[in-house]
C-alpha cells in the first residue's frame, strides 16, 4: 500500500495527464507525470471512502428526522408541552442525537457492495501514463481535480508485479 498521503491515479493518455499536471498547477498543486511502469497495478479500494460518505449522509438524515420526532413529542404530548423550553429543547436534541446511529447504519447498508468488489489490479504497459501528487496537504484538492477528470485511481506509483 502506497502512502496515505500520496494521490496516483492514471491517465488515458499523456495529453491528459498534462492537462491534469496544468490544472492542478494552476491550484498551486505540484504534480508529476510518469510513465507507467509495465507491470500489474493495484486500484486504490474506495470502500471506506463509500462507508464515510454514506455514514455522512446517514448522520445528515438522522438529525433531521430525529429532530421532527422530536418536535411531534413536545408538541403532540400533554406533560411534556408544560415543559420549561430548554428541557423541550434538550429532549428535541436527544432524539435528534438517537435518530443518527439507525440513520447511518441504514446507509451503510444500502451502500455495500456486499461480496460484489470491483476489481482490484489492472495490467500496465509503458505506454500508460500516472500523474502522482506527493504532498500529503494537497492530497484533498488533488483528489477532486483527478476526480473531476474521470481519471482511476491506484494504490501506489510502483507495481506490484513487474513484467520483465
Amino acid at each position: 500500500m502506497g502512502d496515505t498521503g500520496r494521490v496516483v491515479a492514471l491517465a488515458p493518455d499523456e495529453a491528459e495527464a498534462e492537462r491534469t499536471r496544468a490544472e492542478l498547477a494552476v491550484r498551486g498543486i505540484h504534480a508529476e507525470v510518469l510513465h507507467a511502469g509495465a507491470g500489474t497495478y493495484r486500484l486504490e479500494d474506495d470502500t471506506l471512502r463509500e462507508h464515510v460518505v454514506a455514514s455522512e449522509r446517514g448522520a445528515l438524515i438522522g438529525l433531521f428526522a430525529g429532530g421532527l420526532i422530536g418536535v411531534a413529542v413536545v408538541l403532540l404530548v400533554p406533560a411534556v408541552r408544560e415543559w420549561d423550553v430548554v428541557f423541550q429543547l434538550l429532549l428535541i436534541a436527544g432524539i435528534a442525537l438517537q435518530g443518527t446511529m439507525p440513520a447511518i447504519m441504514w446507509r451503510m447498508g444500502r451502500s455495500d457492495r456486499y461480496d460484489d468488489d470491483p476489481a482490484s489490479t489492472r495490467d500496465l504497459d509503458p505506454d500508460d501514463w500516472i500523474v502522482v501528487v506527493h504532498d500529503p496537504h494537497d492530497a484533498l484538492p488533488a483528489r477532486h481535480v483527478m476526480e473531476g477528470r474521470q481519471l482511476v485511481f491506484l494504490d501506489d506509483e510502483a507495481p506490484l508485479q513487474p513484467i520483465a
